[in-house]
């Protein structure tokens, strides 16, 4: 299982979204190519990654982010 690094500061700051997406690169790549072997097409899994991730957004309990009012 690839090791995904934490933030560089617990803080927001800059690049911390482009340093995310360097952190997940990896195992991102990895799915895709897994999927890739096992007979799925590209377009059919870039689909499935993003709703995927999409509905990982939507269960995230307290996302103030989708919900300025979750956890009041």
């Amino acid at each position: 299982m690839t090791i995904i690094p934490s933030p560089k500061r617990p803080e927001n700051y800059a690049d911390r979204i482009a340093d995310c997406d360097n952190a997940l690169d990896g195992a991102v790549r990895a799915i895709f190519e897994a999927a890739l072997a096992a007979g799925w097409s590209s377009n059919e899994i870039a689909h499935s990654i993003r709703m995927l991730a999409y509905r990982c957004l939507q269960v995230v309990p307290n996302n103030k982010e989708l919900n300025p009012q979750a956890g009041q």
